[in-house]
C-alpha cells in the first residue's frame, strides 16, 4: 500500500473512537457524577501502567514477521509468533496476578477514593486484573496485520472495537452500572476482539503452524524488543503517572477536572500522530536503498506540514477552550480547566514536534536514542508532576509538563540531527518551522486577547470555529503547501469533479 493510503487508514482507525468517546464523556460524566468518573479513570490509568512489564515484544514480531514472511520462511514466521504468544501470556499472568492481589491495597492505601466508592473500585480492580491478561493477547494479535502491510484491515478493527468501548461503557452506566459492571463489559469486549484478531490471524497465514522458538529467534526478537521497550515505558509513565499521582494526592474531583480537558486535547493530537507513524516502514525502506535525498526531502514537507496541523489544533483548542468545555459537557466551564486545556495543547504540540524525527530514527536503526530521550523524559516529567502537585493544584501540574516538554523537544531534535539523521538541524529549521513559527506566535496573541471575553452563544461559536477553521487553511494553502503539492491537489480535484457531475 502507499503511504498515503496506510496514513488514511491508520488515520481513520482512530477517528471514529474519538469521536465516540468525544460524544460519551459528557453523558458518562453527568450520569455517574465527577467523583465517581475519576475512579474510573483511576482504575483505568491502574491498569494502563502495569503495562510497564511488557516489554514491547510486539517491535520484534512486526519486524521478523514481515521480513520472514517476504522471504516465504513459514517456520521462522511461527517460531516468533510462537515466542510472541509465550511472552505474552507470562505478561499477563504476572501483571493479572499483581492488579488482583493488590488491589486492596490500592484502593484503600494509595489513592484518595471517596468511601462510598472503595468497594466498588476493588471488585473493579480485581475484575481489571483479568482484563488486563486478555489485553495482552489483544496487544500482541493486532500487531499481525500491521506487520504483513495490512493497515486498511488493523485500522477497521481499531475503529469498531475502539468506538464500541466508549459505547458499551455508556450502555452500562445508563442501565445503573457501577464500575464494576464497566470494567466487566470492556473486558468481554477485550474477550471478543481477541477471537475477531485470532479469526483474521488464520485467515491472513492460512500456512502458520506454532514451531518451539529456538535461540536464535527468542534472541534476536527479545534484543530488538527491548530497545523499543524504552519507549514504551516512557509512553506508559506519561500517559498515567500524572493521574495516579492526582489520585494519590489531591481528590476524585480534581482528577476527574484535569482528565477531562486533557482527554479531549490528547486524543486530537493522537488522531494526527497516526497520520505520520507511516514514516517509519518508509524510512527503512529508503534507507535501504540509500536514497537520503528522497528520506530528507519527504521528512521536510511531512514534518512542515504535521507541525502546521498540529499548530492549527493547537490554536483552535486554545482560542475556543471554554467553549468547547461549556458546549462538550453541557455546563459552564470551571476556570481551571479551562486553563489546563490551553496549557495543555500547547504542550502536546511541543512534543508533536519529536515524532517524525523519532520515527526517521527509529527507521534508520538507531532506537537507543529514541529510548533514552523517552525515558529520560518520563523520569523527569514525575518528578515535575509530583513536585508540581505537592506544592500547587493541576494547574501548576499542567505548566510543569509544558517546561519539560519544551526543554526535552528542544533538546531531542539538537541530539537528532547531529548524531542520527543525516543532516543537520540548521538546514530543515526554516522549511519546517519558519512560517508555523509566525502563525502561533499570531495565534497566541488572539488567545490571550481571548481569555477575559466571555462565553460565545452556540451559532456565534459555530461561526467563529469555522471562520478560524477557514482562515487558517487558507494559510497553509497559500504560505504552508509547497507549490508542487498545490499543483497535485488542483490535478486530483479537476480530475475528480467530472466523475462527480456524471455520477
Amino acid at each position: 500500500m502507499s503511504f498515503l493510503r496506510n496514513s488514511a487508514f491508520n488515520f481513520l482507525g482512530g477517528l471514529l473512537p474519538a469521536v465516540a468517546l468525544f460524544v460519551t464523556i459528557p453523558l458518562i460524566v453527568h450520569r455517574m457524577g465527577a467523583e465517581a468518573y475519576g475512579a474510573l479513570v483511576l482504575i483505568t490509568s491502574i491498569v494502563g501502567y502495569f503495562g510497564i512489564i511488557d516489554i514491547n515484544a510486539t517491535a520484534g514480531t512486526v519486524k521478523y514477521v514481515a521480513e520472514h514472511q517476504a522471504r516465504g520462511e513459514s517456520d521462522e514466521v511461527g517460531r516468533v509468533v510462537s515466542f510472541g504468544l509465550l511472552i505474552y501470556l507470562a505478561i499477563g499472568v504476572a501483571g493479572g496476578l499483581a492488579l488482583f492481589f493488590g488491589a486492596d491495597h490500592l484502593v484503600n492505601q494509595v489513592f484518595k477514593i471517596g468511601p462510598s466508592w472503595r468497594e466498588d473500585a476493588r471488585s473493579a480492580l480485581q475484575v481489571a486484573s483479568l482484563a488486563f491478561f486478555f489485553g495482552q493477547f489483544q496487544l500482541f494479535l493486532q500487531s499481525i496485520p500491521q506487520a504483513l502491510g495490512r493497515y486498511d484491515l488493523s485500522g477497521r478493527f481499531d475503529a469498531v472495537f475502539g468506538s464500541l468501548t466508549p459505547l458499551l461503557t455508556i450502555a452500562v452506566v445508563l442501565g445503573g452500572g457501577g464500575l464494576t459492571a464497566i470494567v466487566t463489559a470492556r473486558m468481554v469486549l477485550t474477550i471478543v476482539h481477541c477471537t475477531a484478531l485470532f479469526v483474521l490471524l488464520r485467515r491472513l497465514l492460512p500456512g502458520l503452524r506454532l514451531r518451539r522458538p529456538d535461540r536464535s529467534t527468542s534472541r534476536k526478537v527479545a534484543s530488538f524488543s527491548l530497545f523499543t521497550y524504552l519507549q514504551r515505558l516512557a509512553a506508559v509513565t506519561s500517559n498515567n503517572a500524572d493521574k495516579l499521582l492526582i489520585g494519590a494526592q489531591q481528590s476524585m474531583l480534581a482528577l476527574a477536572t484535569y482528565v477531562i480537558p486533557y482527554t479531549l486535547a490528547s486524543r486530537v493530537f493522537a488522531l494526527m500522530n497516526r497520520l505520520v507513524q507511516v514514516m517509519f516502514p518508509l524510512t527503512s525502506h529508503l534507507d535501504a536503498r540509500a536514497d537520503h535525498a528522497a528520506l530528507r526531502s519527504t521528512f521536510i514537507y511531512v514534518s512542515r506540514y504535521m507541525a502546521f496541523l498540529n499548530t492549527a489544533l493547537c490554536l483552535l483548542l486554545a482560542l475556543f477552550a471554554r467553549e468547547l468545555l461549556t458546549y462538550w459537557l453541557r455546563q459552564p466551564a470551571q476556570p481551571v480547566a479551562v486553563l489546563v486545556l490551553i496549557i495543555v495543547a500547547y504542550m502536546m504540540l511541543v512534543e508533536s514536534l519529536t515524532n517524525a524525527p523519532s520515527l526517521v530514527n527509529d527507521g534508520l536503526g538507531r532506537p537507543y536514542i529514541t529510548g533514552v530521550a523517552a525515558l529520560l523524559r518520563a523520569v523527569v516529567g514525575v518528578s515535575a508532576a509530583w513536585m508540581a502537585l505537592r506544592l500547587g493544584g493541576i494547574v501548576e501540574l499542567a505548566v510543569s509538563q509544558l517546561i519539560v516538554g519544551a526543554v526535552f523537544t528542544a533538546a531531542f531534535l539538537w541530539v537528532v540531527h547531529r548524531h542520527s539523521l543525516p543532516w543537520r538541524l540548521a538546514s530543515v529549521v526554516g522549511p519546517i518551522y519558519g512560517v508555523n513559527a509566525v502563525v502561533l506566535l499570531a495565534g497566541t496573541a488572539l488567545v490571550a486577547w481571548r481569555w477575559g471575553e466571555p462565553v460565545l452563544g452556540g451559532w456565534a461559536f459555530v461561526g467563529a470555529l469555522a471562520g478560524a477553521a477557514a482562515l487558517l487553511a487558507a494559510v497553509g494553502w497559500r504560505y504552508v503547501l509547497f507549490p508542487v503539492h498545490r499543483l497535485r491537489l488542483r490535478d486530483l480535484v479537476a480530475a475528480r469533479l467530472p466523475r462527480f457531475a456524471s455520477s
